[in-house]
């Protein structure tokens, strides 16, 4: 991204993201405030309490508790209205961040999945403390110190003047550090993005990491990201504290000048004037250094937007231009794919993977895609399935060049089953409803037939219920690429990509699919990227891509 974006712009795009919430952050405003603002009446009515009569002391009493009740009743309501609206603003930006790296990620490469997670989980969750605290804090503030100067004005003038030059030292010191705790707070969540990621790595390739007996040399390189984070973010708590002892030392002499001022003007000791300036005074002090002290996480929130806004900005490789939103399904015009001079390179190389592609694929036939690894065979399913755009050549659907299509619309025509296979840490049912939300149990049950899976899920504790843990992990590789045949089965698409699809099956069971795929290929479009010689020979066609390269 632009490095010139800076402060303000990430503030902008911090309030167009409440632009839905404007009513709750009025009235959380107004809660906020009152909450602020009711120890003033409370101060006053315990300071009256000085003056000891029986003839108002009780109602004198009663007006203190019923102030205090007040102050209560809305500080409830001050946590409830603004972290409510702050919790709907931190959902809607979540459900931004994933709907863009959907977007992006396929054909992305310049982060880890670790950091698309700290973005979206870690990130994203540090504007709920800017909404709900920094932001509705700092504007009621300034009408309750607002409220409080007026009524230390009401009880001695001079002590407004000692009150105004303490408010301005004490926010003097936090404002001239902001561009430092900002950069620090950006600094602070890129190298948190970085251990997470790193973590995220240790975790999900701990049997290799053993395998290759690698855990020394990862750990240490785990314990050196992890010593430059702490470093950072004792260096930004530093920071906070000094801030925070200074602050509390002006706070303090003002507390003292006020009463040298009093008892030296006034020649004698009023303990109920003393009282109620003291109580006043430091009501705003203590208003006014809870703000300041949240604000110290400003760095935070700022290197957090700066991180999530960046995200939400970045450019897309693929642009979704298209503007028709279905293809007509002629049963006399049957379904076809032509490849027209296709070429195609990955961004930041030189050499082409694609040059000058052509092929087509009809319906009720199989058509395979052959080359050796590294030619360009899975790239071409990736075009197809725009997860990569082309600029040379045309890609056609029914005569319907692909980029016309909406990306919506075009996988409701494309099921594709890819070489690596994840499965949701959930039941097998619940893994095949991805493809068909409303299937039956019985569809089910037939897609997992047609795809030589139903021997393996009888066998299994719960069948068809039975959680099949993180990634799959509790299923082999073959009985993973069976479940992913089944739920291509299931969404029963024109259009069937089918990468390596038998790779990791033994070779009965590759003949069986095989045969499986010759009853799916009726009105499809059936494509097989295959090394296999037994799936290469049961295709119809053969397409050899060396000849593209």
């Amino acid at each position: 991204m632009e490095e010139t974006k800076g402060r303000n712009y990430y503030v902008r795009q911090l309030m167009k993201s409440m632009s839905h919430y404007r009513f709750q952050f009025v009235m959380s405003i107004i809660v906020k405030a009152i909450s602020m603002s009711a120890p003033f009446l409370s101060f006053y009515f315990m300071a009256q309490l000085v003056d000891f009569d029986n003839g108002v002391f009780q109602i004198k009493a009663l007006l203190l508790f019923v102030t205090v009740l007040i102050g209560v009743i809305f500080s409830y309501l001050d946590t409830y209205v603004s972290h409510k609206m702050s919790f709907g603003i931190v959902r809607d930006l979540r459900d931004r961040c994933y709907e863009k790296i959907e977007r992006i990620i396929p054909s992305s490469n310049h982060r880890s999945l670790g950091d698309y997670e700290k973005i979206v989980n870690g990130d994203v969750d540090v504007f709920e403390w800017f909404y709900a605290h920094i932001l509705v804090e700092w504007i009621a503030t300034v009408a309750t110190i607002a409220l409080g100067l007026a009524a230390v004005f009401y009880v001695n003038r001079l002590s407004l003047v000692i009150c105004i030059i303490t408010i301005l030292l004490i926010t003097f010191l936090p404002c001239i550090k902001t561009k430092q705790a900002e950069e620090k707070g950006y600094e602070l969540r890129n190298y948190g993005g970085a251990l997470n990621a790193a973590i995220i790595d240790g975790i999900l390739g701990v049997k290799d990491i053993l395998t290759n007996n690698y855990k020394h040399e990862y750990m240490l390189g785990l314990m050196e990201k992890s010593r430059q984070f702490d470093k950072c973010r004792e260096k930004y708590n530093r920071s906070g504290m000094n801030e925070k002892r200074i602050t509390e030392l002006v706070i303090n002499l003002s507390a003292l000048v006020i009463v040298l001022q009093l008892v030296l003007t006034n020649g004698a000791f009023d303990l109920k004037t003393i009282l109620l300036l003291f109580l006043f005074s430091t009501n705003i002090y203590g208003t006014l250094q809870q703000t300041l002290r949240d604000g110290t996480n400003y760095g935070f929130v700022y290197g957090a937007a700066k991180r999530v806004y960046d995200l939400l900005n970045e450019e897309e490789v693929v642009k979704d231009n298209g503007n028709i939103v279905s293809i007509e399904d002629d049963r006399q015009k049957k379904w076809n794919l032509e490849v027209k001079n296709l070429s195609f390179k990955y961004p930041d190389t030189d050499k082409n993977v694609l040059q000058d592609l052509n092929f087509d694929a009809k319906a009720n036939e199989i058509v395979a895609l052959v080359a050796p690894s590294g030619s360009g065979k899975t790239t071409v399913a990736n075009l197809l399935e725009r997860f990569w755009d082309y600029e040379t050549g045309e890609i056609y659907i029914n005569s319907i060049e692909l980029r016309k299509l909406k990306i919506s619309a075009l996988r409701k025509y494309i099921s594709m089953v890819p070489q690596e296979i994840y499965l949701f840490n959930m039941s097998l049912a619940d893994n095949l409803r991805l493809a068909k939300p409303d299937a039956t149990r019985e569809e089910m049950i037939n897609a997992c037939k047609m795809a030589n899976a139903m021997g393996f899920i009888n066998e299994l504790p719960d069948g068809l219920d039975t959680v099949v843990g993180e990634r799959g992990t509790k299923l082999s590789g073959g009985q993973k690429q069976r479940i992913a045949i089944a739920q291509a089965i299931l969404r029963n698409t024109p259009i069937m990509i089918f990468d390596e699809a038998t790779s990791s099956l033994d070779v009965a069971k590759e003949i069986e699919i095989n045969d499986t795929l010759q009853k799916l290929k009726k009105d499809k479009v059936v494509l097989v990227i295959a090394h296999r010689k037994a799936t290469i020979e049961m295709a119809d066609r053969i397409v050899s891509l060396e000849r593209a390269v």
